[in-house]
C-alpha cells in the first residue's frame, strides 16, 4: 500500500512540472500569435512620419521650441517631399530659401497691385484704420517663372506702408528692413494640375507683426524644380 502511495505521488509532481513547463513555453510563444494583427494597421491620414517612434497626427501648422528641441508639423500631403516641405515651411523669407536651392538670385516682378489712388496715403496707416493692398507678383530665376504669388496685405504703420507702397519693397523684404520675425501659420498645402499638364503645389499662409499682416497664397508652377536640377534651363 505504500508503494502505491509513492507513486501516486511521483506521478503527480511529474504532471504538474509538466504544466508548468508548458505553461511557460504557451506565456512566452502564443501571446505574439494570438494577438498579433493579421494585417498590419495602416492609419488613415495623410500624416507622414518621419521617424519609427509613432507621433500622433496633426490637423493644423504646429510651430513648437523648447531650450534644445524645434517641432515644426503640419499634415503634409503623402506626396510631399522632404525638400518641398522645406520651402512650404518658408516663413517670410521664401526668395532666400529658393536662392539656396536654385543656387541663383531670385527677383520678384510686379504683375498687379491695387492702385495708389484707390488707398490712403502712407502717413495715414494705423492699427484702427490700416491700408489694405492686394498684390500678384512672380517670382523668377534665371527669367524662368518659379512661383506665382498673391496676397492681401494689411498695414498698420506708416513705417510698414512707407516700405511697401512708396519704396517698393517686396514683402519679405519689408520684414527684414523692419528687422521682424513674423509669425508663420501654414493653413493649407495641396496639389493640382495645370491647364498645360504640369503638376503645381500651392500654399495658403499667413505672416503676422504688430505691424504688418499678409495672406498670401503661391503657386510653384511646376513641381519638377524640386525633382530635377536641370529643371531651371531646361
Amino acid at each position: 500500500m505504500e508503494w502505491l502511495i509513492y507513486a501516486y505521488a511521483f506521478l503527480f509532481t511529474s504532471l504538474t512540472q509538466v504544466k508548468a513547463i508548458a505553461r511557460a513555453i504557451f506565456n512566452r510563444t502564443i501571446p505574439a500569435i494570438m494577438f498579433e494583427p493579421a494585417q498590419p494597421i495602416v492609419a488613415q491620414t495623410n500624416y507622414v512620419q518621419p521617424y519609427r517612434t509613432f507621433t500622433p497626427p496633426v490637423k493644423e501648422n504646429k510651430d513648437t521650441y523648447g531650450k534644445t528641441l524645434t517641432h515644426f508639423q503640419f499634415p503634409w500631403p503623402i506626396e510631399i517631399n522632404g525638400i518641398e516641405r522645406v520651402v512650404l515651411s518658408a516663413k517670410g523669407d521664401l526668395q532666400r530659401v529658393l536662392s539656396a536651392y536654385f543656387g541663383s538670385p531670385i527677383s520678384v516682378s510686379p504683375i498687379f497691385q491695387t492702385p495708389a489712388s484707390s488707398i490712403p496715403v502712407s502717413s495715414e496707416a494705423s492699427p484702427s484704420t490700416p491700408i489694405t493692398q492686394h498684390r500678384v507678383v512672380h517670382l523668377l530665376c534665371a527669367s524662368k517663372l518659379v512661383v506665382v504669388a498673391t496676397s492681401t496685405v494689411h498695414l498698420y504703420t506708416p513705417r510698414a506702408a512707407s516700405l511697401l507702397l512708396d519704396e517698393k519693397y517686396a514683402i519679405g523684404q519689408c520684414y527684414r528692413v523692419m528687422g521682424q520675425n513674423p509669425e508663420f501659420e501654414l493653413d493649407k498645402v495641396w496639389l493640382d494640375n495645370a491647364a498645360t499638364g504640369e503638376e503645381r503645389v500651392t500654399r495658403r499662409y499667413r505672416l503676422s507683426t504688430e505691424e504688418m499682416m499678409c495672406e498670401i497664397e503661391e503657386v510653384f508652377v511646376d513641381r519638377k524644380m524640386f525633382r530635377e536640377e536641370s529643371w531651371l534651363y531646361a
